[in-house]
């Protein structure tokens, strides 16, 4: 659910797409794909035109499973410039700006961007998207293949790309949200050379991963079922059940302490 004006890269939708901002145009750049367009009107200008009806041409598992197999890193620069690269983590959905990642961060021209700062959510949980306090715009990409992102009109901007399960622009004035569209490319500036290859390892949130079956160790939280099972039945809200709760402690959140 889009309400942005300005997009500065191609949309790839393989469900339905629907206009939050039916009133207001908004011009796609590139080529983009696009499932089903969703009831109702829309002012949607694709730049370079839009392939309907044939779902996307990507691999989604691909991305499920780097979000489960990334690691933290940083390297180059000074931390929080666009001279350094840097990964991000985190295991748990719930509310963020991008003070939380880079609290020292500058803005404007030396402030790290969508193509060398990459925040990976490995959550089913929703994923909230707010400014910060001082103003600050999210200076990066997201990975959130499992979760449902929203953005919310405080945001200003998303220098980088989303990558999500599903994804909604919310508030008043969502219609004057941008979505740049830089992608993360894994190196920062081109001038020094320095490149940060990713670094991958065995699901990194634990045992509560989504990428395989967790088993109860040592009083741990986890999911019994496959976490990609979990986190289809969080999406469709069955954690009230009894078994999904038991099954899927983790995804659910649903584990007692002792």
């Amino acid at each position: 659910m889009i309400a942005s004006h300005t997009h500065g890269s191609a949309v790839a939708i393989g469900g339905t797409l629907t206009d939050a901002t039916p009133t207001q145009s908004g011009v796609i750049a590139g080529s983009s794909w696009v499932h089903t367009m969703g009831w109702g009107a829309h002012r949607f200008g694709f730049a370079a035109g839009v392939t309907l009806g044939q779902g996307i041409p990507i691999d989604f598992a691909h991305f499920e499973y780097l979000a489960t197999v990334v690691q933290p890193s940083t390297s180059g620069g000074s931390q929080g410039s666009n001279e350094v690269s840097e990964v991000h983590v985190r295991c748990t959905g719930g509310t963020y700006d991008f003070d939380e990642f880079c609290p020292d961060c500058p803005n404007g021209h030396n402030s790290p961007g969508g193509r060398n700062f990459l925040i990976v959510f490995n959550t089913a949980q929703r994923v909230r998207i707010r400014g910060s306090r001082s103003g600050r715009k999210w200076w990066g990409s997201i990975l959130a293949p499992f979760a449902e992102v929203v953005v919310d009109d405080t945001t200003g901007f998303i220098d980088g790309q989303v990558v999500a399960r599903s994804y909604r622009e919310e508030g008043g004035g969502a219609g004057a949200l941008q979505l740049h569209g830089h992608c993360f490319s894994a190196h920062h500036d081109s001038h020094s050379g320095a490149q940060n290859t990713l670094q991958c390892g065995g699901n990194f949130c634990g045992t509560g991963s989504l990428a395989s079956p967790a088993v109860n160790t040592a009083g741990q939280c986890a999911d019994i079922w496959y976490g990609s099972k979990c986190a289809r039945k969080a999406r469709k809200n069955k954690c009230f059940k009894r078994k999904v709760r038991s099954k899927c402690a983790a995804t659910c959140a649903t584990c007692t302490i002792g």
